[in-house]
């Protein structure tokens, strides 16, 4: 679906994230659909819609959001800030990385032995993570 017109438009500076409400074209269906979108501060990608942006800073305190790949059009990684954790997320699971963690192998692999020194390899399991999870 394609955004016809914004209606309007709230930012959350501390939540990372500003609210749009927009009407989307409806070719299919013949009439547009009026959604609250949620999109990064950051990078201007797509997050969800409002509640979902909403209970990723809620429950995770994730306050920065990043698309996985420089030609992703949707956030599905995120930084939470007060917990220094780096998140990876799909509409099926989330999972967070900080330093110690163990690093992130895929779903069926688990988390191997090696530990997590930096924030920069915590990023790096997080994109794995939503990379295997999408």
């Amino acid at each position: 679906m394609d955004v016809k017109q914004i209606r309007w438009e709230r930012k959350f500076v501390s939540r990372g994230y500003v609210l749009r409400r927009e009407a989307w074209d409806g070719a299919e269906t013949g009439r547009d659909v009026e959604v609250t979108a949620a999109y990064s501060l950051d990078c201007g990608a797509y997050i969800g819609t409002s509640r979902e942006a909403y209970r990723l800073w809620r429950l995770y305190g994730i306050n920065r959001f990043e698309r996985r790949t420089p030609n992703s059009n949707v956030c599905s990684i995120g930084y939470a800030s007060a917990k220094r954790k780096w998140y990876g997320w799909s509409h099926r699971r989330i999972f967070g990385w900080r330093v110690g963690s163990r690093m992130y192998l895929g779903i069926k692999g688990g988390s191997s032995g090696k530990k997590i020194t930096t924030l920069a390899e915590a990023k790096e399991a997080a994109k794995h993570f939503a990379a295997g999870v999408a």
